[in-house]
């Protein structure tokens, strides 16, 4: 599809075990987690194996939709499913100094803020 990024194969296993991983902890058999999906089981089983095409061998790399109902099948956050992967680069594994690294290199006048409240107006008071 034009316009994805590339996910190595190394990326593509790492997401494939956490997903077999969060499935065995849910308890849940390939089967059932797929219908959970709302996707086939040959389909399911392609994420787990870190394929997107079986023939092609093309490493998996779900679209944001497929992430959600995922996580939704298995009863995590998307986040969960990919803690620790490399995605862009940077592993996302939480860890404050990467968190810090990001924040720091957004400049102060262009982070995004919440709007200021409206003062209140007391009772019978005009606009």
């Amino acid at each position: 599809m034009p316009g994805e990024t590339p996910i190595d194969r190394d990326t593509a296993l790492a997401f494939a075990m956490r997903l077999r991983d969060l499935r065995e902890a849910a308890e849940l058999t390939q089967e059932r987690a797929a219908e959970r999906a709302r996707m086939s089981r040959n389909h399911y089983q392609l994420l787990e194996a870190g394929y997107s095409d079986r023939t092609k061998r093309s490493p998996v790399n779900p679209r944001l939709s497929t992430l959600l109902d995922l996580a939704a099948a298995l009863g995590c956050t998307v986040a969960e499913l990919v803690y620790g992967l490399p995605l862009g680069g940077v592993p996302v594994d939480g860890a404050a100094e990467q968190r810090g690294a990001v924040v720091t290199a957004v400049p102060e006048h262009s982070r995004v803020r919440s709007p200021e409240p409206e003062p209140t107006r007391g009772a019978g008071a005009r606009p």
